[in-house]
């Protein structure tokens, strides 16, 4: 099991995380099941299906993701937040 360094709790049986702030936009985190790069249908099954974790860190839908998580969107770009470009300032 892998604790998270913000919530340290286990990552895949926590409901999700707390909202950390990210350093380059005042922006929130994306909640899993709001994410748009994945179309509607994503967040629409989220919805239908509450106990549905993200298959990365484990975060119910509506919950933040865990700091690294691969699903988690950057909510200034809308692509993946680990690999986006915009905190590449910071």
């Amino acid at each position: 099991m892998v604790s998270c360094k913000f919530c340290k709790k286990e990552m895949l049986e926590a409901d999700g995380c707390v909202r950390v702030q990210i350093p380059y936009t005042d922006e929130d985190p994306v909640r899993f099941g709001s994410e748009t790069r994945f179309g509607d249908d994503f967040g629409q099954e989220c919805v239908e299906n509450p106990d549905r974790r993200c298959r990365d860190c484990g975060a119910l839908p509506g919950k933040f993701h865990h700091s690294g998580c691969d699903i988690e969107e950057c909510p200034v770009c809308g692509h993946q937040i680990i690999s986006c470009e915009c905190g590449d300032d910071e």
